[in-house]
């Protein structure tokens, strides 16, 4: 049998309250975490937040006189998958290849 007594409803409460403080404090960090991918071509830089959520978008000013509009576009649609794929792996490990977490 177990030795230990029963928590009282205060404790439970208690230990319900700190596990509820604990989600809240990494859906804030979540929040504030972004995580970036750039093409293949490393034309376009893509930020989305720990939700996927694209939060920024950087082209590279460079290449961007040698590229079509539909060039343009494909690449900017490759950096948001290649950041949003890493959005639940990036909680456990950071960054991929051509990826890195912000905070």
């Amino acid at each position: 049998m177990n030795d230990r007594p029963t928590p009282s409803l205060d404790e439970l409460a208690a230990t319900s309250e700190r596990a509820n403080r604990g989600l809240l404090h990494q859906r804030r960090q979540l929040d504030e975490q972004v995580i970036v991918a750039r093409d293949d071509w490393c034309l376009v830089e893509v930020g989305v937040n720990g939700h996927g959520e694209i939060v920024e978008v950087s082209v590279n000013e460079r290449l961007l006189g040698q590229v079509t509009a539909q060039d343009l576009a494909q690449s900017v649609l490759q950096a948001a998958r290649a950041a949003q794929q890493q959005v639940p792996s990036a909680r456990s490990r950071p960054g991929g290849r051509d990826t890195e977490v912000r905070r």
